[in-house]
């Protein structure tokens, strides 16, 4: 896990392109904080910089909003790469919780929130089954099965959205509370998931103001 995270601290650092937009994101953010708070106003301009007057934020505000949803999507894209490196070192702490997911000492039985859905027989393929995350709380396992030495691995996936009599609603927030913890243990862990997801913050934080004030 070190190792990954090296990776992806060296990944950051040395990504230009992330870098520039990041700090795109972040001044227009705290631009617009300010100008919402009424802190800038600028009346001159010369060859070295330009002095204005804003004499309402709101005839400005949606055309910097719009500057501010365009750069961080931007941004959104320049750090997908980082940011499927860090879900997947969050699946797989959480697929190592023993609360989760955890394969006995005799190796004849699986134990874990998870054998509601997968079972409690140690399948071979399933001991390496993964957690997979998927847009609007979309959440599932996924594993390879051989059933044919010969034939091509079968891709299995079950379903943590479709509940029954074993898999309620309550099971599935249990394992969202999971996947939570897991994900702030591993942004506390690294310096870098701060830093790839402070533009959001500041954006959210810029917009609330402006909002407000």
């Amino acid at each position: 896990m070190h190792n990954t995270i090296n990776r992806i601290g060296e990944k950051i650092e040395g990504d230009r392109g992330l870098k520039s937009i990041k700090r795109q994101v972040l001044s227009l953010s705290i631009v617009i904080a300010v100008i919402a708070m009424g802190e800038i106003e600028v009346h001159k301009v010369n060859t070295f910089f330009i002095e204005f007057s804003v004499g309402s934020f709101n005839n400005v505000k949606n055309l910097l909003y719009i500057l501010l949803i365009f750069l961080v999507i931007r941004y959104y894209g320049f750090s997908e790469e980082i940011r499927k490196e860090l879900s997947s070192l969050w699946a797989k702490k959480l697929m190592s919780d023993p609360e989760v997911f955890e394969l006995s000492s005799e190796h004849d039985l699986i134990f874990g929130h998870l054998t509601k859905v997968t079972g409690d027989i140690p399948d071979p393929s399933i001991l390496s089954a993964e957690y997979v995350v998927g847009g609007c709380f979309r959440r599932g396992v996924v594993y390879w099965r051989s059933v044919d030495p010969e034939a091509p691995s079968e891709r299995v996936y079950i379903s943590l959205n479709k509940f029954n009599e074993k898999w309620s609603a309550f099971d599935f927030l249990k394992i969202l509370w999971v996947e939570f913890r897991c994900q702030l243990s591993v942004v506390f862990q690294m310096r870098y998931s701060i830093e790839i997801f402070a533009p959001y913050i500041f954006a959210i934080f810029a917009i609330v103001i402006s909002l407000l004030y």
